[in-house]
């Protein structure tokens, strides 16, 4: 189960209210690891770290600590969590050149997950310019927006048209629940148990802010 919060950098609000989502669901984590040291976080696009840094300085230093200790992880190299069909191969490289280059400067690593759950649509060339940037995994969740052509895999090696490959797992949806029966219809969904014994669980929030839930 990975703690996690999806939040668009833009969509039907202004970019002050990213902002604001963005502090809400940042400080709500980190009173969470205060509270639970086992709590475990992931968090994409460095646009929202930026931000962070930005407007609430003293947030951002308590995040810093978390990533130092190993409990807040780094995930989605590029900038912000890009459309894939519309922009060039340099616009993406320089979306992972700009992303990579701004945690390694703020906390000394990089991530090897790209984290891209909401892009609609995929260019051929991603294995090739994630390997570039020192990507190793990519997860998603929209290949499985299909009713007609559905998708056969949750967990493949994604071969690129150079012969790249990239580790990818398609995830069964996003800000999901933990009920017994929303565990049990993730568990059921998953195609590769035969490979793979284990699937991850995104939780959280997404978009509203707030991060995760309490409980």
């Amino acid at each position: 189960m990975v703690g996690q919060s999806h939040i668009d950098v833009a969509w039907l609000w202004p970019i002050r209210e990213t902002v604001r989502k963005t502090s809400r669901t940042f400080s709500t984590v980190c009173t969470l690891m205060d509270e639970y040291p086992e709590f475990l976080y992931s968090q994409s696009q460095p646009q929202l770290y930026a931000y962070a840094k930005e407007h609430y300085p003293e947030l951002y230093e308590r995040i810093k600590e978390r990533i130092a200790e190993g409990r807040w992880e780094l995930v989605g190299g590029m900038w912000v969590e890009p459309d894939l069909n519309l922009p060039s191969g340099e616009s993406l490289m320089r979306q992972l050149l700009h992303g990579q280059r701004f945690y390694m400067q703020e906390f000394g690593k990089r991530t090897t997950v790209e984290w891209l759950p909401d892009t609609f649509g995929y260019c051929a060339s991603l294995p090739q310019i994630l390997q570039h940037a020192g990507i190793r995994y990519f997860m998603t969740s929209k290949l499985g927006w299909n009713d007609t052509n559905t998708f056969p895999h949750d967990l493949f090696h994604w071969k690129g048209i150079d012969g790249t490959k990239v580790l990818t797992f398609l995830n069964h949806g996003l800000n999901e629940h933990t009920t017994p029966a929303d565990i049990q219809e993730h568990w059921d969904s998953y195609r590769q148990k035969d490979r793979h014994p284990d699937q991850m669980l995104l939780y959280g929030h997404g978009d509203g802010g707030g991060g995760l839930p309490a409980r």
